[in-house]
């Protein structure tokens, strides 16, 4: 091949390289459509980006184009360094190009934003720093070509160059794998199949995720030292011991170990909630059983299978067992003594989730606290009061103090209604009509029947009390407002009176003055 015929091949084989390079940076960068971009960047800081990777293919290319027609012919040796010395001037200008252009908004690197100037100590920013450095880096390897040393300030500045692709190649495939996960994990098919929730997905998800990134951390850390020249062979040795197993002080340590044991904790906590939720809502929802009990049943399993998965995740790290008791054994006293109110809670937990003195859903009353209990956990119950704020009471309070249960074993109440009547007035017709508006309430059971008790002869009023019943306390609440309303009613109708307390002052025989005072009586 002819001298020309060199230069043309160098020149098609360097504009391939630039094409690539170009069509790389856009798929990358993907400058004027955000979805597709690889590389998660503000739309103007891409655009910016990308010209500035032009730019850089460009000059490289020329330059490289340049050098490699020069050192293929016959020409001085003068002019080949000084060709790689001018190569060295534009590689070290791209590196700081990029980074500047990387490491600021995709303005002009003259301009100072926000982020580039001073705190208010008076220190850098950051990004500022990275260019700094960068820029005093690329200038002393660069001063190196100048004293004569050009091809070792050439092979730095390839280095340093290609390193930074391969940190951009590592940093797509990681977005690329874990943006496959995540649409893989979070398909319809996993709920609709298998009735997976998305929050057990989530929980899947950043599992992975946990091994994957050491993995690719590490792949990537082996790349860059192979590139700087130290030997595969030495780095798979570090890699082996690293990976499979190291010796400190007798306890034998696997980044391999951890890494699965901690996936083998996540996936069995993954199993045990399905299994959990498969039971709940298939099997238990089933059965003829109380609420309470299924509720039980589902928080002993998740207690259960969150211990087997500790164990599980112990065993794949290759603890052995054996020693981990005798440990165990040795701590318990301290643990016992600083950890006693927690023990204490967590067994009377497990006494409040066998014995079951109330349950999910029950209407209790505990000193001032009244409400429904919402949750039971294993260190504390949560209990929701009817103004809708949550009350969380340890376990250990709840098994000490008395508690009113109202719906425990049924759901049943007694409702009562005091009212009193003017004296002189028919106490049989009075009865009569307590009794009728009771059993006209839909709410009230005819059996047992209500019935009406003549508590009193009062200072101002002869005292009656309906009482009643309702299988249903959730919505007998209510029935004595009801009754009063319809009480009220009937009375009217037929013309007895409710009294107002009276009080009559009397001086000597004669009778000085008449003081009504109207009070309403609490009449619940």
């Amino acid at each position: 091949i002819g001298f020309f015929g060199r230069i043309l091949n160098a020149s098609l084989y360097y504009l391939l390289y630039v094409i690539l390079g170009r069509a790389i940076a856009r798929v990358t960068f993907a400058p004027y459509n955000e979805r597709w971009r690889l590389i998660n960047v503000p739309t103007p800081k891409a655009i910016s980006i990308v010209k500035a990777l032009y730019l850089s293919i460009a000059l490289i290319g020329l330059t490289s184009l340049l050098e490699n027609i020069v050192a293929s012919s016959a020409y001085p040796q003068e002019l080949v360094n000084t060709l790689t010395t001018i190569s060295c001037a534009v590689k070290s200008f791209v590196i700081v190009l990029l980074t500047a252009k990387i490491f600021t908004d995709g303005t002009a690197v003259s301009v100072k934003n926000e982020e580039e100037m001073p705190d208010d100590d008076g220190n850098l920013s950051t990004s500022t720093k990275i260019i700094f450095t960068t820029g005093f880096i690329s200038f002393i390897t660069f001063g190196i070509s100048l004293f004569g040393y050009a091809e070792l300030s050439s092979y730095i500045l390839d280095k340093i160059i290609i390193t930074a692709i391969i940190s951009v190649g590592f940093l797509i495939v990681h977005r690329l794998v874990t943006e496959i996960l995540k649409r893989l994990l979070l398909l319809g098919f996993w709920g609709k199949t298998f009735k997976i929730r998305r929050k057990v997905l989530t929980n899947v998800n950043f599992g992975l995720s946990l091994v994957i990134n050491p993995i690719i951390f590490l792949m990537f850390v082996f790349a860059v030292l192979n590139l700087w020249g130290l030997s595969g062979d030495f780095i798979l040795h570090i890699a082996k011991k690293i990976l499979f197993g190291f010796k400190v002080g007798g306890v034998q340590i696997s980044l391999i170990a951890i890494v699965l044991g901690i996936g083998a904790f996540f996936a069995s906590l993954a199993v045990v909630k399905l299994v959990k939720n498969h039971l709940t809502n298939n099997v238990f929802a089933k059965l003829n059983m109380d609420d309470g009990i299924k509720h039980s049943l589902s928080s002993g399993i998740g207690f259960v299978g969150f211990l087997i998965s500790i164990l599980l995740a112990i065993t794949v790290m290759g603890a052995d067992l054996t020693n981990l008791a005798v440990i165990a054994g040795a701590l318990s006293v301290g643990i016992g003594f600083g950890l006693q109110n927690i023990i204490n809670n967590f067994v009377s937990g497990i006494i409040i989730l066998f014995e079951r003195p109330f349950k999910v859903g029950d209407w209790v009353i505990l000193d001032t606290q009244e409400g429904t209990i919402k949750q039971i956990n294993i260190r504390s119950t949560e209990l929701e009061t009817f103004n809708k704020t949550s009350v969380i009471i340890p376990n250990a309070t709840l098994l000490s103090s008395s508690i009113i249960n109202m719906t425990h074993g049924n759901n049943w109440t007694r409702q009562s209604v005091a009212v009193g009547v003017a004296y002189g007035s028919d106490v049989n017709k009075v009865t009569q009509i307590l009794l009728e508006c009771a059993k006209n309430n839909k709410k009230v059971l005819k059996t047992p029947a209500p019935y009406v008790i003549f508590k009193n002869f009062g200072n101002s009023s002869l005292d009656f009390e309906l009482r009643c019943y309702s299988n249903n306390i959730w919505s007998g609440w209510n029935i004595p407002s009801e009754l009063r309303y319809e009480i009220n009613r009937r009375f009217i109708e037929e013309k007895i009176e409710i009294p107002f307390q009276q009080l009559v002052i009397h001086r000597g025989d004669k009778v000085a003055s008449d003081t009504q005072f109207y009070a309403h009586k609490n009449e619940e």
